[in-house]
């Protein structure tokens, strides 16, 4: 069961998401980051790469920009293909456009209700696990 890691520095949008999951009864297992320099640690170190990374811009130190630079230029090439969703409040056109060009997969809008984040959940779980056909990371 390939992991799903959350990279944001609001605690509550991290639990809201596994909160989400859980009622949905997604199996998949969520570990969550709070910085981008420690989600970037987890993903040189030696352990099991996660299925799927959802990556906030907003944050201090490294924003979503920086860390989605450095997983695309990593080393490892498993690391540099790992799908990476931004997921953010901003729905700025520009940082849209600055995603893709820096090979974000997807770029999806925090949304403001309940029931939102719960279909958002469940149609990311839906496509990157049950749709999408990916290489293995070996």
């Amino acid at each position: 069961m390939l992991e799903v890691v959350i990279v944001d520095d609001s605690t509550s949008d991290a639990k809201l998401i596994m909160m989400m999951a859980k009622r949905l009864k997604i199996a998949n297992p969520f570990r969550h980051f709070e910085s981008g320099q420690a989600a970037l640690d987890f993903l040189s170190s030696d352990g099991a790469l996660p299925g799927l990374i959802l990556l906030d811009i907003n944050m201090p130190l490294l924003n979503g920009h920086e860390v989605l630079k450095q997983i695309r230029s990593h080393p490892s090439e498993a690391v540099r293909r790992l799908p990476v969703v931004m997921l953010t409040t901003s729905d700025d056109p520009r940082e849209i456009s600055a995603a893709y060009s820096e090979h974000a997969n997807s770029y999806v809008v925090k949304p403001l209700g309940l029931d939102q984040y719960q279909r958002i959940v469940e149609q990311l779980h839906e496509y990157w696990f049950q749709l999408v056909q990916m290489p293995s990371n070996q």
